[in-house]
């Protein structure tokens, strides 16, 4: 069974913030624990976000996961 791509994604994206998070820290100490803090709170927000904004298609043969489409557009047409 293939690994699918949002894992991977995660595993990329959870290793750059530790590893951003470290270089900060071991650069500037004192900013530390503000940055680890940050790090902590804006990694699992913004997971959530994208989370909620991916759709699974399955057709059969295979399945992707792509963003779907805004409906806020069509909602802001006047009708005529």
């Amino acid at each position: 069974m293939p690994i699918p791509s949002v894992w991977m994604y995660w595993v990329i994206s959870l290793t750059i913030a530790t590893y951003a998070g470290a270089a900060v820290v071991r650069r500037y100490p004192g900013y530390g624990f503000a940055t680890l803090t940050g790090l902590y709170i804006i990694y699992p927000g913004a997971s959530q976000i994208i989370a909620a904004r991916l759709i699974e298609f399955d057709i059969g043969i295979a399945t992707f996961i792509a963003p779907p489409s805004s409906s806020t557009r069509s909602s802001r047409r006047r009708s005529i």
